[in-house]
């Protein structure tokens, strides 16, 4: 199934939508830009009711998530960054394992692969486009949609925040 993430241009309180291929909002986000530890939120758009949190560690030297579902308060996933210079890269796990991200995080044309080398989700930049839209495939029958667009908005509050300590 697809999802467009949409960024809104010149907006300081990290907000995200994510729509259907019907442009129909699916999923809305709502990042903490002044919160000690960062948070951002993902919200049912049909509902308004909170799904997921993703909390940034405090104080880490390298953006480190952990992705919650608020419904079951059960931690879905962690996310990592490894390298401090250079070419980000980035630790999934999860109970099931540990996943990795194949592509070209700063161009948003990436694969991430779950533990058993199956593609579970495609990010690819869509370009005719005013602000920041990505298209996202998400394999709905290995990974629930609210948690792929979870993982997708970490690793992009991730690859962005790295300069940033808290």
């Amino acid at each position: 199934m697809y999802l467009y993430l949409k960024q809104k241009p010149l907006s300081s309180d990290e907000k995200f939508t994510f729509f259907d291929e019907q442009q129909k909002p699916v999923f809305k986000s709502m990042g903490s830009f002044f919160a000690i530890p960062r948070r951002y939120k993902l919200f049912d758009a049909v509902k308004n009711q909170e799904i997921v949190d993703i909390t940034r560690r405090f104080f880490a030297f390298t953006p480190n998530f952990t992705i919650t579902d608020t419904t079951t308060k059960q931690s879905l996933f962690f996310v990592k960054q490894c390298v401090f210079f250079g070419k980000p890269r980035f630790e999934i796990s999860s109970s099931s394992g540990n996943y990795r991200i194949e592509g070209d995080l700063s161009k948003y044309e990436y694969d991430i692969i779950d533990p058993f080398g199956q593609r579970i989700i495609s990010v690819r930049t869509k370009l005719i486009s005013w602000g920041d839209t990505y298209e996202i495939w998400a394999d709905n029958t290995k990974i629930p949609l609210h948690v792929a667009a979870s993982i997708v908005l970490t690793v992009n509050c991730a690859a962005h925040s790295a300069s940033r300590i808290i």
